[in-house]
C-alpha cells in the first residue's frame, strides 16, 4: 500500500489545503479539520491521536469535501459519505459506501493498542481484534464495525473498516478516555528511543530471483539518536560468505528510516544495527534474517494447526508470521483465524523447500477450521467477533504486497463435500478472482484435492471435480490430492480427519512436490 503521509493525486493535495477550519469539542477532547484527512486532529487530554483519514479506492486516498452541520462533520466523494457527530463524552461516526475500497483513521505513530488491558510486545498487533488504542496520558476506546490493526506501513496503527460488493453503511463509536494504570506502565514501558520495524528476528524476505533479494530497514528514531548504521554477514544459498561492512541508514527529518537494500538470496543471517544515543554507541543484534520464499496459507482445519500434534522442524530454516510478528517455525503456527495451537503441513514443507533451494522459508497461514467456500466470500457473514475469513487473508496478502510471497496454497473442501460442483467452482471462482482484484496483481494459488471425512468416507466427487476444473481452467495451479492419506496418516486412531505426525509430515511433502517445479521455473 501507499505510504500514509503521501497525497497521491492534486484533487486530494487542493482539498486538504483549502479545506474548511472547524473545531468540535467534547467534555476531554478536541476535534478539528483544515489539516490533512477529514477529520485531521483529534487531541484527547493533550495528545493528539490523528494522522490521517479517508477514503481508500484503487490505491489511492481520497479526502471528500467538508460541510459543517451543528455537532456534525460531512464529508462527501463520489465513493462513500461519512457523517462525525461530536458528542460530550463519544465521537460516533456513519460511512456510506458507493463503491470504496477502505475507510481508514490512521493514528499517530506513537499511538498503540491495548487488548483486554494486556500489551503484546510493541509493535505487535493482532490484526483487526484490538479495540482499544493508547498514548501516554490518553485513549480510545471503539465500539462499532472498524477494526483497529496495524501496525501500518510497519509504522502506524490504523482504524479501518473493509467494504465489500454488499457493503451499504458501517457505524462506528469513538470513546476518548484515558488509560488505566495498567496501559499507561506498559506504555511507557515501551517507549524507546530507538524502535525497528524491520527486520525483525526469523524475517524472512521473498527472494526477486534465483540469486538476490531485499531486505527491508525501517524503524523510528528520537532526537537522541544519530549515525544509524546496519552490517549483513553471513552464507548465502550457494554457502558464499557475505558481509556488506557498516553502511549509513538516512534519517528523515522525524527520525523515521526506510531503506531497501539489496542482499543474495539465503541465510539465516546476523543484521547488525549500530547507532549513538546521546553520543554513546549501541548495537542491535538479530541473529536469523532470511532472503527467500515466503508461502500464505489458507483454507479450513487441514491448512491451519489442527494436526495431532504440533510438529517440529528439522532444517531450522522456517519461519512462521501473522504478518507482523515472526518466530521460528515450528508449530504451532501463527496468523491462524481459528487460534488452533496443534500441528501444521508448514514445518515439513519448509524442510523439504530448504532441502531444495536452500535458502530461508517463511509461512504465512490465515486459515479457519470447518469453514466452507461461501464463508471465505467477501460479502461472508463474520465468522467470530474478530473479521471475515475473506478480510483476514487479504490483509496478509496487502501486507507481503506484490512480489512480497511466491504463492498462496489453499487445503479445503471437507465443508464442501456434499455441495454441487458447479456452487463450489463458482465460489472459487469468486474468491480466487476477487482476490487478485483487490491485490491489484495476479496472486498464484495453488489448489488441493481436498475432501476426505473418515475412513469411511474417503473422497467426495462433487467438490473434488470442482477442484479438478480449477486446474483445467488456470484459474489455479495444481496443489495435491491428499485424499489418498488415508486412516494411517490420520488422527484418532486412524478414524480422524486430521493429520497425525506422519500425515502431517506427508502432507507437507506432498506440496513441496507441487511448488519445487513451479518454483524452478519462476527462478531457473
Amino acid at each position: 500500500m501507499k505510504k500514509v503521509l503521501t497525497i497521491l493525486i492534486l484533487m486530494v493535495l487542493s482539498v486538504c489545503l483549502f479545506a474548511e477550519e472547524w473545531t468540535f469539542t467534547g467534555d476531554n477532547y478536541v476535534a478539528k479539520t483544515g489539516g490533512l484527512g477529514d477529520l485531521s486532529s483529534l487531541v484527547i487530554n493533550g495528545e493528539e491521536f490523528i494522522e490521517d483519514s479517508y477514503f481508500y479506492v484503487n490505491e489511492q486516498h481520497y479526502n471528500g469535501e467538508l460541510s459543517k452541520e451543528d455537532n456534525k462533520l460531512i464529508v462527501t466523494t463520489p465513493y462513500g459519505k461519512a457523517v462525525y457527530t461530536f458528542l460530550p463524552d463519544k465521537i460516533e461516526l456513519e460511512v456510506e459506501n458507493i463503491n470504496a475500497s477502505n475507510y481508514f483513521i490512521v493514528f499517530k505513530r506513537d499511538v498503540v493498542f491495548c487488548k483486554d488491558l494486556l500489551m503484546p510486545k510493541f509493535p505487535y498487533t493482532i490484526m483487526n481484534t484490538a479495540k482499544r488504542v493508547v498514548k501516554h496520558k490518553a485513549a480510545i476506546e471503539t465500539d462499532g464495525d472498524m477494526k483497529i490493526w496495524g501496525p501500518w506501513e510497519r509504522e502506524y496503527m490504523a482504524l479501518d473498516y473493509y467494504f465489500n460488493k454488499e457493503s451499504g453503511s458501517i457505524k462506528e463509536t469513538l470513546i476518548p478516555t484515558t488509560p488505566t494504570d495498567e496501559e499507561y506502565n506498559l506504555v511507557n514501558k515501551i517507549k524507546a528511543p530507538f524502535v525497528v520495524h524491520s527486520p525483525k528476528e526469523y524475517q524472512v524476505f521473498q527472494r526477486q530471483s534465483k540469486k538476490e533479494g531485499y531486505i527491508d530497514f525501517s524503524g523510528v528514531c528520537d532526537k537522541t539518536i544519530t549515525d544509524v548504521q546496519y552490517k549483513i554477514e553471513g552464507k548465502d544459498l550457494f554457502d558464499k560468505k557475505v558481509d556488506s561492512g557498516w553502511k549509513a541508514i538516512k534519517l528523515n527529518a522525524k527520525g523515521v528510516f526506510k531503506e531497501k537494500v539489496k542482499v543474495r538470496a539465503g541465510g539465516w543471517y546476523k543484521v547488525q544495527l549500530k547507532y549513538k544515543e546521546n553520543d554513546e554507541e549501541k548495537v542491535k543484534v538479530l541473529d536469523h534474517v532470511g532472503v527467500g520464499e515466503v508461502i500464505i496459507g489458507a483454507g479450513q482445519s487441514n491448512s491451519t494447526n489442527c494436526g495431532q500434534s504440533p510438529y517440529e522442524q528439522a532444517s531450522g530454516m522456517v519461519s512462521t508470521t501473522d504478518g507482523v510478528l515472526w518466530r521460528y517455525g515450528s508449530d504451532p503456527q501463527l496468523g491462524v483465524h481459528d487460534g488452533s495451537t496443534g500441528g501444521s503441513l508448514y514445518p515439513a514443507l519448509g524442510d523439504a523447500l530448504y532441502k531444495e533451494f536452500h535458502v530461508p522459508i517463511g509461512i504465512a497461514s490465515t486459515g479457519f477450521g470447518g469453514t466452507s467456500i461461501e464463508q471465505w466470500q467477501p460479502s461472508a457473514k463474520i465468522v467470530s467477533e474478530n473479521s471475515n475469513l475473506y478480510n483476514w487473508f487479504i490483509k496478509r496478502v496487502l501486507f507481503f504486497g506484490k512480489d512480497g510471497f511466491r504463492c498462496v496454497l489453499w487445503h479445503q473442501g471437507e465443508s464442501n463435500a456434499l455441495s454441487s460442483t458447479e456452487k463450489s467452482y463458482k465460489g472459487m471462482v469468486e474468491l480466487i478472482e476477487t482476490s487478485r482484484r483487490d491485490a491489484g496483481f495476479e496472486i498464484p494459488w495453488f489448489v488441493a484435492k481436498a475432501s476426505y471425512w473418515d475412513p469411511e468416507f474417503t473422497s467426495f466427487e462433487n467438490i473434488r471435480a470442482a477442484q479438478q476444473k480449477l486446474w483445467d481452467d488456470g484459474i489455479a495451479f495444481e496443489g495435491p490430492d491428499t485424499d489418498l492419506l488415508g486412516s494411517e496418516y490420520r488422527d484418532n486412531d486412524g478414524k480422524g480427519i486430521h493429520f497425525n505426525l506422519t500425515g502431517l509430515k506427508k502432507h507437507g511433502e506432498m506440496w513441496s512436490e507441487k511448488l519445487i517445479p513451479y518454483i524452478h521455473s519462476q527462478i531457473d
